[in-house]
C-alpha cells in the first residue's frame, strides 16, 4: 500500500544529470560517427607518411583514443569535425618519431632500380614497371626533396583530398602562405619530375641503342 511517504524513498531523478547524460551520449555517438567514415582516410593519413603498416594501424588506434578522451570538443559542423579529427591526428604524428613514408619507401626502391641499375629489366621491352609506376616513381623520390613544410601540403592537398585553404588551416598557415608555399612546392615539383624522366629515357634510349 502506498503511503504519502513513499516518495521519500523513490530514487530522486536529477534533471541536469539526464541532459547531461543524454548530451554525452550524443557526442559520443557523434564521435563514433565521424571515426567510422573517416577511419579508412585516417589511416591513408598516416600510411602515407610512415613506412610499416603495422605503424600506420597503431597510430590510428593511438589517435582513436585520444577522439574518445577528447569528444567533448568535437565541433557540431561535419566538415569542422572531420578538420577536428585531422588535426589530432597531425598531433599523435609529430610525436611519432620514424623515417618516411611507405611512398617515398617505395620510391626509393624503384629509383634504385631504374637509375642505379640502368641495365636491369626495367629498361627492357617486357618492363616491370608501366609508364604511370615511372611517374609515380617520379614524383615520390622528389616529393622526398622537399622540405617537410612543403611536402606536407602538396601531400594534404593531393594524397587526402583537403582543398588548399583546408590544408592552410590544418598547417596553422594564413591563407596567402598556404597558397604561395603550395604553388611554390608545385612548381618546384613539377619541374623536378620532368628532369628525372627525361634522364630516365635518355638512359634508356642509351641502352637500347
Amino acid at each position: 500500500m502506498n503511503t504519502g511517504r513513499d516518495w521519500l524513498f523513490a530514487p530522486r531523478v536529477n534533471s541536469r544529470t539526464t541532459s547531461a547524460t543524454h548530451s554525452d551520449l550524443a557526442t559520443r555517438a557523434k564521435v563514433d560517427a565521424l571515426a567510422r567514415i573517416e577511419g579508412g582516410n585516417l589511416l591513408s593519413f598516416f600510411s602515407h607518411r610512415v613506412t610499416r603498416k603495422a605503424d600506420a594501424a597503431d597510430l590510428l588506434g593511438e589517435t582513436l583514443l585520444v577522439l574518445w578522451r577528447r569528444a567533448d570538443s568535437i565541433p557540431e559542423d561535419d566538415a569542422e569535425g572531420r578538420m577536428w579529427m585531422f588535426g589530432i591526428a597531425r598531433k599523435v604524428l609529430a610525436t611519432y618519431r620514424r623515417g618516411l613514408s611507405r611512398q617515398i619507401a617505395l620510391a626509393d626502391r624503384l629509383r634504385g632500380e631504374l637509375l642505379v641499375n640502368p641495365q636491369s629489366a626495367a629498361f627492357d621491352s617486357d618492363a616491370a614497371f608501366s609508364p604511370e609506376d615511372i611517374r609515380m616513381a617520379a614524383v615520390l623520390s622528389t616529393l622526398a626533396t622537399l622540405s617537410d613544410a612543403d611536402r606536407e601540403i602538396i601531400m594534404l592537398v593531393h594524397f587526402d583530398g583537403f582543398t588548399l585553404v583546408e590544408a592552410g588551416r590544418l598547417l596553422q598557415l594564413r591563407a596567402t602562405t598556404a597558397r604561395s608555399r603550395y604553388h611554390r612546392a608545385k612548381n618546384r615539383l613539377k619541374a623536378n619530375v620532368e628532369i628525372i624522366l627525361d634522364s630516365k629515357e635518355n638512359v634508356a634510349q642509351h641502352y637500347r641503342a
